[in-house]
């Protein structure tokens, strides 16, 4: 039974077309473009994040990547033996001030351990003729006693 009642007009919206708009990566809001409640489109912007934050996470991957490829282009000339790194056009083509740094940074550690290297084969080179130099002694030496036992029978 009901006690009282009400005549009214009004319209029923449904649930789903509201809907929550979330950043993947989130950030800091710079500006907001639409009010709440309003009508939006498909594809239309509805907030601006502020790309600080972003710019400077991207100005980082780019630094470690060119690092990563100057790093390579050194191995690249260590295994094969080369006198001169051959870095991509990529690298000696960027404006970015740290660029320079990162290629005479590689540069740097390529003539270092090039001399390392070099001292290291020049070190097994001397022990090399040294162990010629005693078997050459030790094969006199078997002659010698060759002959001994000759000259003794």
């Amino acid at each position: 039974e009901l006690d009282s009642a009400a005549v009214a007009t009004g319209s029923v919206i449904v649930d789903s077309k509201k809907k929550v708009v979330n950043h993947y990566e989130g950030g800091i809001l710079k500006k907001l473009l639409v009010d709440e409640g309003q009508h939006v489109t498909a594809g239309q912007t509805l907030a601006l994040l502020d790309g600080t934050r972003s710019e400077s996470e991207i100005g980082q991957l780019r630094g470690e990547r060119f690092g990563l490829m100057a790093k390579l282009a050194r191995l690249r000339a260590e295994q094969r033996g080369q006198d001169n790194i051959a870095f991509p056009q990529e690298l000696t083509a960027s404006d970015e001030a740290y660029v320079g740094d990162i290629l005479s940074d590689e540069q740097r550690l390529f003539g270092k351990r090039n001399e390392v290297y070099a001292a290291k084969r020049d070190a097994q080179a001397k022990q090399i003729e040294q162990f010629e130099a005693e078997a050459q002694a030790l094969v006199s030496q078997i002659n010698a006693r060759t002959r001994q036992e000759k000259l003794v029978a």
